[in-house]
Parts: structure tokens; sequence; C-alpha cells
């Protein structure tokens, strides 16, 4: 007999379970360590530059972001544009998007110029999809 609450669970819901379990599984694993795709990449530094952009007070009503779904869709969207597909997946290096995503998550609050650095030094698609 097929359990109901099994059918009502997502691919997206699925995906984020058994990305849990392994990252629990496998210790102090990173997405870093983990993947060379492009889209999980995107997912990773978004959700950081989000997790960022909440911790500094920018997503609510009449701030940066209304929503952290509003601001998860943008930031995917500008790392899209960043790292294109074509350029990216399949060649993302580890060990620099690790750089970027901690880069991302010591950013100053507020500070256009900090963003500008991580953004185009630390987190540069040369580094991040190619491996200096």
């Amino acid at each position: 007999m097929p359990r109901p609450y099994l059918a009502l669970m997502t691919r997206k819901t699925w995906a984020a379970m058994v990305g849990a379990l392994c990252l629990w599984g496998c210790g102090d694993a990173t997405v870093a360590d983990l993947t060379d795709r492009q889209s999980d990449a995107v997912n990773a530094a978004s959700d950081n530059l989000c997790d960022n952009f909440e911790q500094c007070g920018e997503i609510g009503t009449g701030k940066a972001y209304a929503s952290r779904g509003e601001c998860e869709t943008q930031r995917k969207a500008f790392w899209n544009d960043k790292w294109p597909v074509a350029s990216c997946d399949d060649r993302i290096h580890g060990d620099n998007l690790q750089v970027c995503l901690d880069a991302i998550k010591a950013m100053d609050c507020n500070s256009l110029i900090d963003e500008l650095k991580v953004i185009n030094g630390d987190c540069a698609q040369s580094k991040v999809c190619g491996g200096e």
C-alpha cells in the first residue's frame, strides 16, 4: 500500500533531503566539495547572499527585498548571468567556490564597496568557473 505522505513530497523536497543527508554523512563537506554543477553554485551563492541580506535587515516590507523568495529569485538571476551555464556547468572549481561563499558570508552590511569587491574578486567567473 503506498504511503500518502511520500506522494506529497516534491522533487525539490527529495533533492533537499538527499543533499542534507549527504552533507550530514560527509562530515564537513560543503557544496563546493560535492559538485561542479553551475546550478548548485548559483543556488549556494544566492542562499549565502540572501542570508547576508537577511542578517543585515534588508529583507522585508519596504526593504531592498520584500521577501526571502524575492531575494532568491533576483540573486539566482544575477548569478546565472555572472556564471553562465555554457561557461560554468561541470567547470566549477570547488576550492574557489568555497572562497567565494565564505567571502559572501563575511561581507559587511550595506557596504556596496565590499559587495563589489566580493562579486568581482573572490566570486569572479574566471575563478569560480575555471579555477585560476
